[in-house]
């Protein structure tokens, strides 16, 4: 009869275990949602939203870029930079797509000396519209 009382608490003590462990690796699935990272990428909570401001253009291009680069870039705070913030990092010359990395570095790019290289692992590239949309940005500069 013990043996028996025993039997059933180590079966109620195994089967709240086995709950528990379940409840635990559906808590890590959903917060993780299964998002690859960088080793530096981090998330909006840092960067916030979308930087608003800037001309049309921009707005355009910045969507795209968002879009299209930020999966892998989002370490460079590309999210939030204005049109400043592209010339200053040097991802953008004023006016000149051959000297504009966001611009040439895309496999689909026509103007540049590359390398067109992005993006990688199989992530969809910029359509040609996308790239005329960041080219009209550009020339706006």
């Amino acid at each position: 009869m013990l043996q028996k009382i025993q039997g059933i608490k180590f079966r109620i003590l195994s089967n709240r275990l086995r709950r528990q462990f379940a409840m635990a690796v559906l808590a890590i699935l959903f917060i993780g949602c299964g998002k690859i990272e960088n080793f530096n990428s981090t998330d909006e909570a840092t960067y916030g939203e979308i930087a608003v401001g800037g001309s049309p253009e921009f707005q355009a291009a910045q969507r795209i870029i968002i879009k299209k680069c930020t999966d892998c870039h989002q370490h460079s705070h590309w999210a939030k930079f204005t049109e400043e913030d592209y010339l200053d990092n040097s991802l953008a010359e004023s006016q000149s797509l051959t000297g504009s990395p966001i611009y040439f570095r895309n496999k689909n790019a026509v103007f540049g000396d590359g390398p067109r290289d992005m993006p990688t692992q199989g992530r969809p590239s910029m359509t040609v519209g996308e790239l005329e949309v960041i080219e009209a940005w550009i020339n706006t500069l």
